[in-house]
């Protein structure tokens, strides 16, 4: 599985990919303020309640028009 993040002005997008099918998606406003464990803690539990194993995660890929995200 690959994970992806598009970080937007407003929204930050998050969606699973298993073999180029699309299996999950999130979105969360895209906050400056957030620190790493914030963040991981959004991330972890999106997991979670999917039933997703992050174990899987082969790759990720990251899109910003916000440098400072």
């Amino acid at each position: 599985m690959d994970l992806m993040v598009d970080i937007g002005n407003t929204h930050t997008v998050l969606g699973i990919f298993d073999n180029d099918i699309l299996k999950r998606h999130w979105r969360v406003t895209s906050q400056l303020q957030r620190t790493e464990d914030e963040i991981w803690s959004v991330i972890d539990s999106f997991f979670h309640l999917d039933k997703l194993d992050l174990n899987k995660i082969k790759g990720v890929c990251i899109s910003s028009v916000v440098p400072e995200l």
